[in-house]
């Protein structure tokens, strides 16, 4: 017969296997053992995510609930001043081709998207006051969307009637 630590020749080998749950306990054998492992697997995974410092033993701070509306009222502001903006550089692209077409190839390419981004203005502003201010008070956040309120607001479209 052949030695069981060599392979044999299909490619599978004979290994000795482990004890079977009735030799070692029964059932309460395998839940012990299915236990362990699984405590092990803990460990492994939360020595693998463990990060060092004081900043990941630090509970995050969380918003309140009054803020949180007041970034849904200020996040639909925002997105109706877009619209506002995108309805106004519509309204007023041919006005805009005329005004730059006498100052050459390059300044009617930089007239037309600078027309164009005013639409993104709001969208922009909003993202970037909030992770300007992630780790500051609310009453900041607060105070920099209100200003971009008064800043972005499109004022041609409340000015002019857009046909």
């Amino acid at each position: 017969m052949s030695n069981p630590e060599e392979p044999q020749g299909n490619g599978w080998e004979i290994v000795e296997h482990e004890p079977y749950p009735t030799e070692t306990g029964g059932r309460a054998g395998v839940r012990r053992r299915a236990a362990e492992a699984a405590a092990n697997q803990r460990a492994d995974h939360a020595a693998d995510h463990a990060v060092e410092g004081e900043a990941a033993a630090a509970p995050r701070e969380r918003i309140s609930a009054f803020a949180v509306s007041l970034l849904g009222l200020f996040g639909g502001i925002y997105l109706l001043y877009s619209w506002g903006w995108f309805m106004v550089a519509t309204a007023y692209a041919q006005l805009n081709a005329l005004t730059a077409a006498p100052s050459g190839v390059i300044g009617v390419m930089l007239q037309t998207v600078l027309h164009w981004l005013a639409p993104a203005a709001p969208g922009a502003w909003f993202i970037l006051v909030l992770l300007l201010c992630k780790k500051t008070e609310t009453l900041k956040m607060v105070l920099g969307l209100l200003l971009g309120t008064l800043i972005l607001m499109p004022l041609p479209l409340f000015l002019t009637t857009i046909s």
